[in-house]
C-alpha cells in the first residue's frame, strides 16, 4: 500500500508520497526507501504510482509512448482512449496470475495506478490498471492507495483551490506525515514532494522535506496539548 495525494490550487500544483514499499500482495514490508515519483522533464511528465509492479510498469510504458509520440495530447477524447488501451495493455500478463496464482494480483482498477501530470498546470489524469483499466481527468484532488485513511479527512477538511502551492504542500505533507499513525503497516518511510508553480517544477530536497516534517510534528503536538491541557 502506500498514501499518496495529488491537487490542483491557485497557482499550480502539488504531487507527494510516502516511500513505503511492501510486496506485490500487501503483507510484507520490503523497503522505506522507494521513489514512487518519476519526473521525466523533457517529456513535460510527472508521475507517481501506486500498487504493485504492474503500476511501475504503467509507468514505463506512459513513458515510453510519450517519447514515440504515441499519445493524442491535441486530441482529447482520443488521448483518454489510448490511456485505457495502455492501461489494458499492461494488465494482460497479469491475467495469467489469476489462474496459477493462489495470491492473485487485484484485478481491481483502483488498486494500481498512476497519477499523471502532463504540460497541463491546472489538471492531472488518473489512470488506474487492472481488469477494466480507466482512465480520468481532475481538476481539484485525489488520493491514491490507503485512500481510507483517516489522515485523509484534513484534506477533504482544508482543502480549496484557491490555497497557494506553499499553503498546499503543507497541507498534503502534513497528511502523509500522519497516515502512519493510522496504518503504520501500510503508510511511512520517508516522502517525496514534487510542486509546480509559475512553470517552474520543483523536486522538494531533504532539508526542506525535513522541515515540513517537523512542521507537521510540530503541529500534531500542539493539537494534543490543546486537547490534553
Amino acid at each position: 500500500m502506500t498514501l499518496q495525494i495529488a491537487a490542483i490550487c491557485k497557482d499550480g500544483w502539488v504531487l507527494a508520497s510516502d516511500r513505503m514499499q511492501l510486496d506485490d500482495h500487501f503483507t510484507t514490508r520490503v523497503s522505506s526507501s522507494v521513489k514512487k515519483i518519476v519526473v521525466v522533464e523533457e517529456l513535460g511528465l510527472t508521475y507517481s504510482f501506486w500498487g504493485n509492479r504492474l503500476a511501475e510498469f504503467a509507468g514505463s510504458e506512459l513513458t515510453n509512448s510519450l517519447r514515440a509520440n504515441k499519445l493524442s495530447l491535441d486530441n482529447e477524447h482520443r488521448l483518454q482512449e489510448e490511456l485505457v488501451n495502455l492501461g489494458n495493455l499492461v494488465w494482460q500478463p497479469a491475467k495469467i496470475d489469476l489462474h496459477t496464482d493462489t495470491r492473485p494480483i487485484d484485478t481491481d482498477p483502483t488498486s494500481q495506478g498512476l497519477a499523471i501530470f502532463l504540460k497541463e498546470p491546472f489538471r492531472f489524469r488518473v489512470l488506474g490498471v487492472g481488469r477494466r483499466s480507466f482512465a480520468e481527468v481532475h481538476s481539484d484532488k485525489a488520493v491514491f492507495g490507503d485512500s481510507r485513511n483517516p489522515a485523509t479527512f484534513l484534506l477533504e477538511h482544508y482543502y480549496s483551490d484557491i490555497t497557494s502551492v506553499e499553503q498546499l504542500t503543507f497541507l498534503v505533507s502534513h497528511v502523509i506525515c500522519l497516515g502512519p499513525e493510522f496504518n503504520s503497516s501500510g503508510v511511512g518511510g520517508r516522502f517525496d514532494v514534487i510542486t509546480h508553480k509559475d512553470g517552474k517544477l520543483h523536486e522538494l530536497q531533504g532539508h526542506e522535506i525535513a522541515l515540513l516534517a517537523q512542521r507537521s510534528f510540530d503541529l500534531d503536538l500542539r493539537i494534543r496539548d490543546w486537547l490534553t491541557s
